[in-house]
């Protein structure tokens, strides 16, 4: 997760257990951003409000990494079962 390294959202990840599975990095330049994206194998968006339109989810498809999204807002839209 980019842009989330020393903050709230990695010291939950990690109270909860699961901060072994991602990685929490600084905010990168916006080219090392979609190079990484690219070459990802499955990206998650497990959102914990309504998303008005999920702009991660189409980042990662239009980059061909498949996506599991919660059901939530307009992530169903963008994202089939």
């Amino acid at each position: 997760m980019t842009g989330t390294a020393g903050t709230w959202v990695e010291a939950l990840a990690l109270r909860y257990g699961v901060g072994q599975v991602v990685r929490f990095l600084e905010k990168l330049p916006e080219g090392e951003y979609f190079r990484l994206m690219a070459g990802a194998r499955v990206t998650a968006m497990p959102s914990i409000g309504p998303e008005s339109f999920g702009i991660v989810a189409v980042e990662f498809i239009s980059l061909g990494v498949p996506v599991v999204g919660s059901g939530l807002g307009g992530i169903p839209e963008i994202v089939d079962k």
